[in-house]
């Protein structure tokens, strides 16, 4: 802080003991009348002397003058003294005496937002608008709780009648921007981001945003651009930065790209975190092995442990003393895969509390890794089991090709319809309609209810309701592996192909997750798998009549 920030707040702070020191003589003096009591308060609200405030506020009730405003004013105080049970009985107070004073029902709505109550809060903003229509906050305020709440064509409508009571409103543009680009609107959304950008050119969050619907549009190189304009206004962001290092994952720029990612544990929504946090901190992977042992912690999904742990056998081969600490689940996997003999569960780290550790999803960034490194691609082999003869028995007796399925996403990823992961299992009726082959459901859990109603049951494997109860990952690898194809949504089914090198079509939405890039129909990740993608084709239905043909192509030649 400068010279002249104290300087001028020493001379506002004078201005502001001038004014108050008259108006408090003047309340005591004889002649005084109630207005004065008002402008005291005032003085105090302005300068954020709530307390203060509610004692003047309350002895001009005393004097028996009814004003809605003084009411009100003092459900802010308490509002803003975080004291919201007093706050709302002040509103309601207000409203009780003045019921038509719209101000006091805009306060009892924000009010209730605070405390998490939206629903309630909905129905005053509405009450709010029905006494005057006229306000633009009432709008926007309404149209930001609809959008907190995912009703975003309801957001959508309150952002533009905002927008006809007040066009000069950058932060309405913006969040009206977002609200299209959440439920697909893409095209409306550049425009109105672009526009807010060109009114305003200083409001710096349209930036971001911007960058944030390019990419996911597909147009990375734009996306980049903005996001350099934003970090221009804030250049140590974790936000931009991250999003400028997904940019260029997708793009293929690895080292760009993994460095940004690094920024995920330093967002202020939603930092990603590993699943177990030790008591030490976090080291570079160079800290780390100069170290006499250290550890390796999963992070986010199972298929994102399976993808990366691929550098765990390279990192063994360096002589580097580490433990690999993963979900439990995983754990027969990463066995039976033979990538680490004695991995260990994220529950049970907590006894190496203090040994320094990285995040298994950062090693591709401290490992320099492009599409040259030898490491970059899984090469395990598979420890038979006694699962694997069973499994062996019981499929051999399948006649025809076995194509395994997986449709449904976890729901937590299914964000919008561009986002969605998921289709429904009904559209394989396409690829079994011509083709004469048996389907075998590898869904688990989410989407499995669908099997229930699926009028085509009768072209699954007849063992399907044994697999149906299996929940063990090896036992998943090893039914994958007696598959002829897997056909599957992105899911750990798919991760868990990749890793085995069977011949997987990995089936993306218009806007996939990062690591499968924008364009291409190959993975560098997973050179099994052929990438269809739901940009290329006007629907779902679209795609699977198209996958049904390369089935027809895929029996006759035994080429993906």
């Amino acid at each position: 802080m400068n010279k002249e920030y104290f300087q001028n707040f020493a001379e506002k702070n004078e201005k502001y003991l001038k004014t108050r020191d008259y108006l408090i003589r003047k309340s005591k003096s004889g002649d005084s009348n109630p207005s004065i009591l008002l402008e005291l308060a005032s003085l105090y609200l302005s300068n954020s002397r709530y307390h203060d405030a509610l004692l003047v506020l309350k002895q001009y009730i005393d004097t028996g003058i009814n004003n809605p405003k003084v009411y009100n004013d003092i459900g802010i105080c308490y509002r803003k003294l975080d004291q919201h049970s007093k706050a709302l009985n002040w509103f309601k107070k207000t409203i009780l005496k003045f019921p038509s004073y719209d101000i006091a029902y805009f306060n009892l709505a924000n009010t209730l937002k605070d405390i998490g109550q939206l629903e309630k809060a909905i129905t005053f903003y509405i009450q709010a608008i029905a006494i005057e229509s006229t306000n633009y906050l009432y709008h926007y305020n309404l149209a930001n709780l609809y959008s907190q709440l995912k009703f975003y064509e309801k957001a959508i409508i309150y952002y533009e009648s905002t927008l006809r009571l007040n066009r000069n409103f950058p932060d309405a543009l913006n969040n009206y921007a977002i609200a299209l680009s959440s439920i697909g609107r893409y095209e409306k959304s550049l425009e109105f981001l672009k526009l807010t950008i060109r009114l305003f050119p200083n409001h710096i969050n349209s930036y971001f945003n911007l960058g944030n619907v390019l990419r996911n549009t597909g147009r990375i190189e734009e996306s980049i651009f903005y996001y350099d304009k934003y970090l221009e206004f804030k250049p140590d962001s974790p936000e931009a930065l991250y999003n400028k290092g997904i940019s260029n994952l997708i793009k293929g720029n690895f080292k760009k790209g993994f460095k940004g990612y690094q920024y995920r544990f330093y967002l202020e929504k939603n930092p990603v975190r590993p699943h177990f946090i030790p008591k030490a901190r976090e080291s570079t992977l160079l800290e780390a092995s100069r170290s006499e042992k250290f550890l390796i912690l999963s992070e986010q999904g199972l298929g994102d442990t399976i993808q990366f742990m691929r550098y765990i056998p390279y990192l063994r081969a360096q002589n580097l003393n580490f433990l690999f600490s993963v979900q439990s689940k995983l754990l027969g996997l990463i066995e039976a895969l033979q990538i680490d003999k004695a991995p260990i569960s994220n529950e049970s780290t907590r006894q190496y509390n203090q040994l320094p550790w990285i995040s298994l999803m950062s090693l591709s960034h401290y490992l320099n890794i492009n599409e040259a490194s030898p490491y970059a691609i899984p090469n395990y082999s598979f420890k038979p089991t006694y699962s694997s003869v069973e499994w062996s028995n019981i499929l051999s007796k399948e006649t025809r090709p076995i194509i395994g399925i997986n449709w449904q996403s976890d729901p937590r990823f299914e964000k919008n319809t561009n986002t969605c992961r998921s289709f429904p299992l009904s559209l394989f009726k396409y690829i079994i309609r011509n083709n004469d082959i048996r389907l075998l459901s590898l869904q688990k859990m989410h989407g499995i209810d669908q099997l229930e109603n699926c009028d085509f049951l009768s072209k699954f494997v007849s063992c399907q309701s044994q697999i149906n109860k299996t929940f063990d990952f090896v036992q998943t690898a090893v039914i994958i592996q007696h598959c002829d194809l897997i056909i599957t949504s992105d899911t750990v089914v798919a991760h868990i192909a990749g890793a085995l090198a069977k011949p997987t079509w990995l089936l993306l939405n218009k806007s996939p997750d990062w690591r499968w890039g924008r364009v291409g129909d190959r993975s560098f990740w997973y050179p099994s798998f052929r990438l269809f993608r739901l940009n290329e084709y006007e629907s779902w239905s679209d795609l699977f009549e198209y996958l049904a043909l390369q089935v027809s192509h895929y029996e006759f030649t035994g080429n993906l």
